[in-house]
């Protein structure tokens, strides 16, 4: 199955939908991290 992906550079309005899952990973799938400053990290 072949599909086509685009890649952009994020806007904006982009924010919320790529923070949310970035945090809830870390904070949520590893006793690593406690969830501070991830978003710095990525």
């Amino acid at each position: 199955m072949k599909h086509n992906i685009v890649i952009r550079p994020e806007k904006h309005r982009d924010f919320k939908d790529i923070v949310s899952p970035v945090l809830r990973s870390f904070k949520e799938g590893t006793d690593y991290s406690d969830g501070t400053d991830i978003v710095a990290l990525i």
